[in-house]
């Protein structure tokens, strides 16, 4: 005689279906994840290079800037364009009045 007993075959099957949704959603969370850190590689890639290409960009301008200010180029110009070089210069003070009505 064969007894068949159905609860212990729905709780089997319970188990079993949430083992398996379990197993489901946590492949599906997995991918997304990785997905995620996959778009943040890149994103972090790409920002480096935008800060190579600033910091080239940079330090063009800066050699850009300390040709301009060279003090020999400085002088070559003041001597092109006949300026001299004040040893005493005056500044304003606060004697000295903007106005006609000081003189």
């Amino acid at each position: 005689m064969t007894i068949i007993r159905p609860s212990i075959y729905t709780q089997n099957a319970r188990f079993i279906m949430l083992l398996l949704s379990f197993i489901l959603i946590s492949g599906v969370l997995y991918i997304f994840t990785y997905n995620a850190l996959v778009n943040a590689r890149y994103q972090i890639s790409s920002l480096k290079d935008q800060i190579t290409k600033v910091t080239n960009d940079n330090t063009d301008l800066k050699s850009q800037i300390f040709k301009v200010t060279d003090p020999k180029a400085l002088d070559a110009l003041a001597t092109k364009y006949n300026l001299v070089l004040e040893t005493k210069p005056e500044y304003l003070t606060e004697h000295q009045w903007v106005s006609d009505l000081s003189f």
